[in-house]
């Protein structure tokens, strides 16, 4: 009776709530678009059209996790505050140390940052995340120090004064891009 009283009044419940809907998709379908194992379901397993899920998110609350191909969580937006186990080994798989460029601190010890704090809305994921070693993660919290990803995660650190301290990459390993299929 709910599921239909949800479809029926396109998403928004008689008491004025919006549904929260979770949609999970796989890198691909994100990357990509939609493909012949992209799943449209219900998180008990209720296939669903794909017309049905949109006309649901058109007034829902809407968490996107985006997953791997092995299905295990990368993006996790607003759900989770903090980094998911397969957050910390992507990190990892970039970063040896802390996001700090003086810093030798291994990322095995370092606690992951919100460049975008997740007080202020920032979403816990990558492109939000830096690993930061205890004291450079005060250095920005109670320091008043700043720290700016770019889409290419290079990072400008920027001291209280205003005056960019670094802006460059911090990243000691270079994923390898998979190669190009042939079509």
């Amino acid at each position: 009776d709910a599921f239909m009283e949800l479809v029926t009044t396109a998403g928004t419940f008689k008491d004025g709530h919006s549904a929260d809907v979770t949609v999970i998709i796989d890198w691909q379908t994100l990357t990509g678009g939609i493909h012949d194992l992209t799943v449209c379901e219900t998180s008990s397993g209720v296939p669903l059209p794909v017309a049905t899920i949109k006309k649901l998110c058109c007034d829902a609350t809407i968490h996107l996790v985006t997953v791997d191909n092995g299905r295990v969580p990368l993006n996790v937006g607003r759900s989770e505050r903090t980094a998911t186990r397969a957050q910390r080994r992507a990190l990892a798989a970039i970063h040896k140390t802390c996001a700090h460029p003086d810093c030798t601190v291994s990322v095995n010890h370092c606690q992951f940052h919100h460049i975008i704090p997740w007080e202020q809305n920032g979403p816990t994921d990558l492109d939000n995340l830096v690993p930061l070693c205890s004291k450079h993660h005060h250095l920005v919290h109670e320091g008043m120090w700043t720290v700016h990803l770019k889409p290419d995660r290079a990072i400008v650190w920027t001291q209280p004064n205003g005056l960019t301290y670094f802006d460059g990459h911090t990243t000691d390993r270079i994923p390898a891009r998979p190669p190009d299929r042939e079509r």
